[in-house]
């Protein structure tokens, strides 16, 4: 078990696997050139808790393959994502933390947030968000704050 901080680098894509059969239980990959991760970019990582991505240029990201389920915090502040799809965080149920503030969000689909059960803190703060559905927070039970 191990903390990894690889901020303040050149990295502009995590490749599928990057980090399989490592246990790590915080990640910190912010402050690069991040563009690209692929769906499978982080499966296979044992223990997870804490990641952060913040401060790069990912476009789009999915956790629906990665079954991170120790997975409590994600960062991803001041990147360039545009929409959060139904099936974005399918992979992470005991995620309690997530900050997506100063994104170029516009575009939440209905059930984005379904899998979310634990969420108690969602940022969505400096967004270009235009509506909502009415079941985005339909399942965010344990919901305390909001921004």
């Amino acid at each position: 078990e191990y903390n990894l901080s690889i901020k303040k680098n050149r990295y502009k894509k995590l490749s599928d696997r990057t980090f399989e059969n490592h246990t790590i239980l915080f990640l910190d990959l912010s402050n690069n050139y991040i563009e690209i991760v692929e769906d499978k970019a982080l499966f296979g990582i044992k223990k997870l808790r804490h990641l952060s991505l913040k401060y790069n240029r990912i476009t789009r990201i999915s956790f629906k393959e990665v079954h991170l389920s120790d997975l409590l915090t994600i960062e991803l502040e001041f990147n360039e994502l545009t929409r959060l799809e139904n099936s974005t965080f399918i992979g992470v149920p005991n995620l309690e933390i997530l900050i997506l503030s100063s994104n170029k969000i516009q575009i939440i689909d209905p059930y984005s947030f379904r899998y979310l059960a634990n969420l108690k803190n969602l940022n969505l703060a400096k967004n270009q968000i235009e509506k909502c559905h009415k079941t985005i927070f339909e399942n965010l039970k344990s919901l305390k704050i909001i921004s």
